[in-house]
């Protein structure tokens, strides 16, 4: 239940507040609704489903980000890049727990190297460095 909350969260957290203030019933009521059915049908797959689609939700909305970002400052942000490989690389881990599609011990290992050197990318740079960017005409 605690990857479901987290992800449940942090879907909650990429939100923007005004989007949030405006709609907070619809979101109360929607997070409630995905809550129950994970809940009531209590399937590995189905909740790990739910999981993916969280994360595949967050990818899109920072992938949005990244493009606006990309137009209005003429420049790409590297740590986009880096944020949207963290959240493929959380798809496709959580994927393969629920669809088990490969052998999860190898995969599992390899990803979280590399979720690890992701996460000491993020420790030592923040979203505004200028080391971050990279100018276009």
């Amino acid at each position: 239940m605690q990857p479901f909350l987290a992800s449940a969260l942090l879907v909650i957290s990429v939100l923007d507040i005004q989007y949030l203030k405006e709609n907070k019933y619809y979101v109360i009521i929607a997070l409630t609704i995905v809550f129950i059915v994970a809940l009531v049908f209590n399937n590995a797959t189905i909740y790990f489903s739910v999981i993916v689609l969280f994360h595949i939700f967050i990818f899109y909305y920072i992938l949005i980000l990244f493009i606006k970002k990309n137009v209005d400052e003429k420049a790409v942000n590297f740590f986009y890049i880096v944020l949207m490989l963290y959240e493929l690389t959380n798809i496709l881990k959580i994927s393969n727990l629920a669809f088990e599609i490969t052998n999860a011990d190898e995969y599992h290992t390899l990803t979280s190297i590399f979720q690890v050197a992701i996460g000491l990318y993020f420790s030592l740079f923040r979203e505004n460095s200028t080391r971050n960017f990279i100018k276009l005409q």
